[in-house]
């Protein structure tokens, strides 16, 4: 299980203007040519899990994906994130997640991160 940069307009615009690497969607290769060990294209869980879902599947015969879900909404980014406070009253930013929790619709259009799991098949022998 791990937390990858989510695929919705909302984080494609935060990831794209506020973080250092690219957010590139429409890339065909999975690998960078780049060898500093931080530089990464932070769509690639959307280009193996969701665009290339097929092709992971066939070159990965031993992993399933069990899951993929947004996570990580407007009570996440308004209540600072991981760095920062927030001035808003904790009691709102509650609220806020519980109907974010409660709609994974409203989680797919302003979730800022997903959550990918992973399976290990036994293969046959």
């Amino acid at each position: 299980m791990y937390v990858e940069p989510n695929w919705n307009r909302l984080s494609r615009f935060i990831f794209s203007a506020f973080h250092p690497e690219p957010f590139e969607p429409s890339v065909s290769s999975w690998t960078t040519e780049s060898s500093a060990p931080m530089d990464s294209n932070q769509a690639l869980a959307y280009i193996v899990f969701e665009r290339d879902l097929h092709l992971f599947t066939e070159t990965h015969p031993g992993l399933r994906l069990v899951e993929s879900t947004p996570c990580n909404g407007f009570a996440f980014l308004l209540s600072g994130g991981v760095h920062s406070r927030t001035p808003l009253p904790g009691s709102w930013l509650t609220r806020l997640k519980r109907r974010e929790d409660k709609h994974p619709a409203l989680l797919r259009r302003t979730g800022l991160n997903r959550v990918i799991v992973l399976e290990r098949r036994q293969l046959p022998v």
